[in-house]
């Protein structure tokens, strides 16, 4: 009986130990398996994180690209506005200056007709000098006729310095006017 309960008791230890072993390796290979599981999930979340990371660099490039080509689009309307402003202004003086020399013009214009009219109520002598200085001041008119006409006809280029010599000729004409004008008064 005693070898009978030692031999079940072997028995029942083989079969536990069998057992132990049989769990131990079904433990293991769950572990392994579960191992490969996580493993493989995280390869998963890396390799998505990394494409989301890689979308939201390529919107973020885009979007920097669409930035700056609006800024350059921009820049390039508003250097235009400037252009045209500039170009605008420009003109704008352009006219001023010469409605300027032209109303100058009209205005020693009338002061010759208003001498003229004088000069047909003098006789004589003051007569021949007051026609002749009407003479000069018509000369001086057509002069600074040309000049407007010199002005008007100058590209954007030579305007400066056309503009410059117009000025200093004006200037004489305008003292040269205002001398024979006072000496027909007179």
């Amino acid at each position: 009986l005693l070898i009978v309960l030692l031999a079940y008791v072997v028995y029942l230890r083989s079969v536990a130990k069998m057992d132990v072993e049989r769990y131990t390796k079904e433990m293991k290979t769950q572990r392994d398996l579960i191992d490969k599981t996580e493993t493989a999930h995280f390869t998963d979340q890396r390799e998505y994180l990394g494409e989301e990371l890689r979308k939201i660099a390529n919107r973020d490039n885009e979007f920097r690209k669409d930035v700056l080509a609006k800024f350059d689009k921009l820049e390039r309307e508003l250097r235009q506005a400037l252009r045209k402003q500039e170009t605008e202004t420009a003109i704008n003086e352009r006219e001023e200056f010469k409605q300027k020399l032209s109303m100058q013009l009209e205005e020693w214009k009338t002061e010759v007709n208003a001498l003229k009219i004088k000069a047909a109520d003098v006789e004589g002598e003051a007569k021949g000098e007051i026609d002749q200085q009407v003479h000069e001041l018509e000369v001086k008119i057509e002069e600074a006729e040309a000049k407007l006409a010199e002005l008007a006809e100058v590209g954007e280029d030579a305007w400066d310095s056309v503009k410059k010599r117009v000025e200093s000729s004006w200037d004489a004409l305008r003292t040269a006017f205002n001398d024979a004008a006072a000496k027909i008064k007179d």
